[in-house]
């Protein structure tokens, strides 16, 4: 299979398996909101951030090891770095598990703020959470490995079958009665029967492992996994200290009320996350696989304006729609302030955060891990800063500009680094980034325009996205901001969208 056909199977096989958990999602948090009552959901959505012990624990590990076995190969020193980034994580794990169990009732009372009529019920949801992500975590090395042979989409397979397997699990426990004992223990079930699969098929794609000889490069192996890994591990850190700490913040000094408004938003920006993450992440790989080359840098810039050309209409769209989504979704109660959440948070991450993805992967495969932490550093420094400077004027809603600001401010360094390491090498774009800010403002008009003028219905659905799009098009052909190589690159395997496309955009394959 060739590498384009690879990347792109590897892609959607990752966006398929999003969908369908995002379906999941979308269908099961009514469900667990309306059974277990806002507060318990809030409960729920603050234990939650124990879930983010895999970023902690990681050390980083498994992005350094898709580098050094995608480079490496199945080789001796690829099972020694197998072999020495689980022995890391497994002792690391037993030893943060074990502080954790010794000062739960601190960590739940005192630091995530649980109010004591439910600590009975969250404790043992604590400690299945605790253990579930220990199966994760140490699946995850077992995942990379997949990753670094190109299996990114046997790994899509089995993350499937577990958010299948989580949901309906929750699904059934909630609406028995079990509520959050139930939950943690479907958790641990699903982690669980996830962790088998991967290992099971990691060993059998891998082969054997040969560890001869290790204890004299034991000290080598540990020092080299650290050294790179920590950049990537401090980055992770800085990255958990975002939406968790967000979350944090909320509970200390707005309520059980913000947080559980948050989550929601939060659920469904997950799922705008990972949509993207899950088709650029096999770019990953190929980067590691790649040497710098005047190619390898006119992919990484391709894909940043692409991505710029896709969340632009559809960041503005989604905005435009999110009340009517909402409403639908979880009906009348709390509609103007959840749907003014889901809005702010998610329009503002769409725009700004995926087009920072391929110099993201850029930077850390290519020995600039470091880089990437000073990104996330900006991320989390300018969050805290700007929730303490407005919490007592805003309220319930400084959390929507702390975390807009903060998005923007990490994607102006992104975009620095993305003009000092890749576009210093190939000729200036500021003519197409400064036609993509007049399409942005140009279907905000018109997207105000029709706001102002037509009142909130169900026809939203319809009309936002046709008259959006609409411009779209009209925009995109006036400019040339695609144009028919792009078609070919990245619709030629596939021949009827192919087809589609250059019908929309008015072009002609023979004309290339």
């Amino acid at each position: 299979m060739s590498d384009k056909k690879l990347l792109i199977r590897n892609s959607l096989s990752g966006v398929l398996q999003l969908f369908i958990t995002a379906v999941l999602t979308f269908l099961c948090v009514p469900v667990l909101i309306s059974k277990l009552g806002l507060e318990v959901y809030g409960v729920f959505a603050v234990l939650s951030v124990v879930s983010n012990l895999s970023t902690l624990a990681d050390l980083g590990m498994d992005r350094a090891l898709i580098v050094y076995l995608s480079n490496q190969g199945k080789s001796k020193e690829s099972n020694f770095d197998i072999f020495v980034a689980l022995s890391i994580k497994l002792s690391l794990l037993c030893v943060l598990i074990a502080i954790l169990l010794g000062i739960e009732k601190i960590v739940l009372l005192n630091v995530l703020n649980i109010p004591i009529h439910y600590y009975d019920e969250a404790v043992i949801f604590f400690r299945c959470i605790l253990f579930s992500n220990a199966f994760m975590i140490l699946g995850m090395s077992f995942a990379s490995i997949l990753d670094s042979l190109q299996k990114v989409y046997v790994n899509s397979l089995t993350r499937l079958i577990y958010s299948i397997i989580y949901w309906f699990g929750l699904l059934f426990v909630v609406i028995k009665g079990y509520g959050l004992t139930g939950i943690g223990v479907v958790s641990v079930i699903a982690s669980l029967l996830w962790f088998v699969m991967t290992v099971g098929i990691a060993f059998k794609l891998w082969g054997t492992f040969h560890l001869g000889g290790i204890k004299k490069h034991w000290k080598r192996i540990f020092y080299k996994q650290i050294v790179y890994s920590s950049k990537i591990f401090s980055a992770s850190v800085l990255n958990w200290f975002f939406e968790p700490l967000s979350k944090i913040l909320l509970s200390k000094f707005i309520g059980l009320n913000a947080v559980a408004l948050f989550d929601v938003a939060l659920r469904i920006r997950g799922q705008i996350a990972s949509l993207f993450s899950k088709a650029i992440y096999p770019l990953g790989p190929y980067i590691a696989n790649s040497k710098d080359s005047k190619h390898l840098y006119e992919v990484v810039a391709d894909m940043t304006k692409k991505i710029h050309l896709v969340v632009i209409p559809f960041s503005l769209i989604f905005v435009f729609i999110s009340k009517i989504l909402i409403y639908l979704w979880m009906g009348g109660e709390n509609l103007g302030d959840l749907s003014l959440f889901v809005a702010v948070l998610c329009g503002g991450f769409l725009l700004l955060v995926p087009p920072t993805y391929p110099i993201y992967q850029y930077l850390y495969t290519k020995s600039l891990a470091g880089k990437t932490v000073w990104i996330q550093c900006t991320n989390v420094v300018v969050n805290v800063l700007v929730f303490f400077c407005l919490y007592n004027s805003c309220g319930l809603y400084t959390i929507l500009f702390s975390n807009s600001i903060a998005y923007f401010c990490s994607y102006l360094l992104s975009d620095f680094y993305l003009r000092k390491y890749i576009l210093s090498e190939l000729q200036s774009e500021y003519s197409f980034y400064f036609k993509m800010f007049l399409l942005f403002i140009a279907l905000l008009i018109v997207g105000g325009c029709i706001r102002i003028l037509l009142p909130f219905s169900i026809m939203d659905l319809i009309l936002y996205p046709i008259v959006l799009l609409a411009v779209y098009v009209v925009f995109v052909r006036l400019f040339k901001l695609i144009v028919l190589k792009d078609i070919i690159r990245y619709f030629g395997t596939f021949p009827l969208l192919e087809k589609i496309l250059l019908f929309i955009l008015g072009m002609r394959k023979e004309s290339l």
